[in-house]
Formats: structure tokens, sequence, C-alpha cells
């Protein structure tokens, strides 16, 4: 089963996450606005893959990698499974430019554009309700 892994990284004075919004042409989930993130290669561990990720979705760099595991779930894309984890993160300063051809935008938004995002794009409903008592736990 592959892996994958999701950034959650909230700026807490503000009350936002930085998201990305997948171009409408995408594979997966065209237009919608989700999680940095991606696929966790092979002989990759999880920060690696979060620090790679990060790059080419936003153009950030990571500052600090949470180890412990926030949300896990499976998702199936194109018919394949895969378990999903998400890991709250910082990022050091600097100027959003995602380079990952797949990426139309990376912004800060608000946790209900996210959610509202994920419902429009059907994306699974038990991944939408875990994730959104995540966002309400993390952002008070």
């Amino acid at each position: 089963m592959k892996k994958a892994i999701n950034l959650l990284i909230i700026d807490k004075k503000a009350k936002t996450i930085l998201a990305i919004k997948r171009k409408k042409g995408d594979n997966h989930y065209p237009g919608m606005w989700a999680l940095p993130g991606g696929q966790v290669e092979k002989g990759e561990t999880l920060r690696k893959a979060a620090v790679r990720e990060l790059k080419e979705e936003t153009g950030l760099t990571l500052a600090s990698f949470g180890t412990k595991t926030l949300l896990k779930g499976e998702l199936t894309i194109n018919k394949k499974k895969g378990s999903l984890l998400v890991h709250e993160v910082s990022v050091k300063k600097g100027k959003i430019s995602p380079t990952d051809p797949q990426i139309d935008k990376a912004e800060w938004i608000e946790s209900d554009d996210l959610i509202s995002s994920l419902i429009m794009n059907q994306y699974p409903r038990a991944q939408i309700q875990k994730l959104s008592q995540l966002l309400v736990d993390r952002i008070k």
C-alpha cells in the first residue's frame, strides 16, 4: 500500500492554514483546495517526503516536523489504495512560489474554505469529518 503525507501548517495568529489549489486539469481532484503533500517515494522517510513536497508545492522550506501522526486514513485514487498521514509542520518565512505543474497556487486560507472545497470535490466524507475535527482542535 502506498503512503502519502499531508502537511498541516497553521498560522495561529491569523487562524489560517497554508493550502494548495490543484489546477483544473489535474488528475486528482481538479480545482480543489488541499493540504500540501503527496506520495512518499520508495526509500524516503516521512520527513524527507515532507521537505520535498513542501518545496515543490509551496516553494517554502520546512522549519520543524511533527513526528506524531495527527490523522491517519485510507484513500483510493485511480483504483489504488493508500494510507494518508497528516503531520503538523512549521515553515520558514519566505515567498510562496509553487513549482509543481499540478498546483495552481498556494496561499493562506480559512479552514472552512478548505473543508468546503473538499466537500464540493466529493473527497471521501470520512476523511473530511476527521480533518474538520482536527482543524477545530488545532485552530483555537
